[in-house]
């Protein structure tokens, strides 16, 4: 039996063509905060993150003194429900396995989490940046009589 040859779809020139262009597109939704806009508070070595409904506790920032990593220890939490994890942030298994359990104890979509996710990384890493650029303190000598 002969095969058919497969010709090419041939476009009419009485049909529409539809191409996107940028503008075109959806914007980003102007009323999600950037990294830079994350409601953040610095306390007792803690880093406190709210976003909408969630918020977020990371301990452990001032121990990374490497630009290579980014170990943490972060409580998540939405009303009574909570979720606590240790990972690195500079690993993309870490920050999946953390999203997809986030997300599960929340009851909010991964995407969110994740979305959540970078805006943390992003403050974080502007915070590690600005306490790698702060002189480091001299030590305290007990006063002479």
């Amino acid at each position: 039996m002969p095969r058919r040859k497969k010709s090419a779809p041939t476009v009419r020139a009485n049909q529409p063509t539809t191409t996107t262009s940028p503008s075109q597109l959806p914007s980003p939704s102007p009323s999600k905060p950037s990294a830079a806009e994350v409601e953040c508070e610095v306390r007792d070595q803690e880093v406190h993150i709210h976003i909408d409904t969630r918020h977020y506790r990371v301990r452990g920032l001032e121990k990374n003194l490497s630009t290579h990593q980014l170990r943490v220890n972060i409580l998540a939490h939405r009303d009574d429900l909570v979720h606590m994890d240790t990972l690195d942030l500079c690993k993309a298994k870490s920050r999946a396995s953390f999203i997809q359990a986030t997300a599960a104890e929340l009851f909010v979509e991964e995407a969110t989490v994740k979305r959540d996710l970078g805006r943390l990384l992003l403050k974080l890493e502007d915070l590690q940046r600005a306490n790698r650029s702060k002189p480091p303190c001299a030590p305290k000598r007990p006063p002479s009589n």
